[in-house]
């Protein structure tokens, strides 16, 4: 993957880009359960929104990681405005390379639609590192689009192949695997599914979770996001590239409707579970 529609949307400070954008986020962060002074990664960190979220909510000290470095650039600068250069370390990662940190160095791990799209290769090497990274019983959560049951295989790989071609990345794995064959990966790779709901049946908990008194500083972080958003819309080149994916994304409306968005939770155990006795 190319990720050529990533690229262009870093530069138009996006965030929160999952399925349920923002409310996601805020599931998933209920489900980290964190604690003070823990460790904390998140994996394909994009532009920083939800590294910063978490810092200013809990005291925990936090690694971000991506691939892209113009997405690297926007989260540091975010990172920056809010203070939070001393909790929050972010760094370039590699592609299929494992990851730079020792084993058993992180309390918490998480990321968001990025385990979904890999390919099986990549999917199982980035479980892998999850695990070893991972303190024993540490938690990872991820929200994930995956493929619904009974698609056709050949029309998730025309779907594949097509958002390959468009926007650089997959719109969900490149494999037909479903909610069965992601738990038995996770099985396989040492963590115990503790649940795995459909983001949509999940009760909203915006303005529920604790929120620690740094309004100015997340006023900072809004602020950024607008501002990258305006320059985007006065820059040319930027508007070309906004017209084009406009017209890809419309043709691609009905992609969505072939898969569903779930929110995993896991621990780093060896126990063996019963995969349908899961939700």
């Amino acid at each position: 993957m190319n990720y050529q529609y990533l690229r262009y949307l870093a530069r138009t400070g996006i965030t929160y880009l999952h399925p349920h954008r923002r409310e996601a986020t805020e599931l998933l962060i209920a489900q980290l359960d964190l604690r003070p002074g823990e460790q904390v990664l998140e994996i394909g960190c994009g532009s920083g929104a939800t590294l910063v979220e978490i810092a200013l909510r809990y005291p925990v000290q936090l690694r971000g990681i991506d691939l892209l470095e113009e997405m690297l650039a926007v989260a540091r600068r975010r990172v920056r405005l809010c203070g939070l250069t001393g909790r929050i370390q972010l760094q370039q990662g590699r592609e299929n390379i494992p990851l730079p940190f020792a084993d058993a160095s992180f309390d918490k791990v998480y990321c968001e639609s990025v385990l979904g799209i890999q390919d099986a290769a990549s999917a199982q090497l980035m479980l892998g590192e999850i695990y070893r990274v991972l303190k024993p019983g540490g938690r990872f959560v991820t929200n994930e689009a995956i493929w619904k049951t009974g698609i056709p295989e050949d029309r998730i790989a025309t779907i594949n192949r097509a958002g390959l071609s468009n926007f650089g990345l997959r719109q969900a794995s490149e494999e037909p695997w479903t909610l069965p064959n992601w738990l038995a990966l996770f099985r396989t790779h040492g963590f115990t599914a503790i649940a795995c709901p459909l983001l949509a049946d999940l009760p909203r908990t915006s303005g529920t979770l604790p929120v620690r008194p740094q309004p100015g500083k997340r006023w900072r972080s809004e602020a950024l996001t607008r501002m990258l958003q305006l320059k985007s819309l006065l820059h040319p080149g930027l508007l070309r590239e906004r017209r084009r994916y406009r017209q890809l994304l419309h043709q691609h409306r009905g992609d969505g409707q072939f898969v569903e968005a779930r929110l995993f939770t896991l621990l780093k155990t060896r126990k063996v579970f019963d995969e349908a006795a899961l939700p």
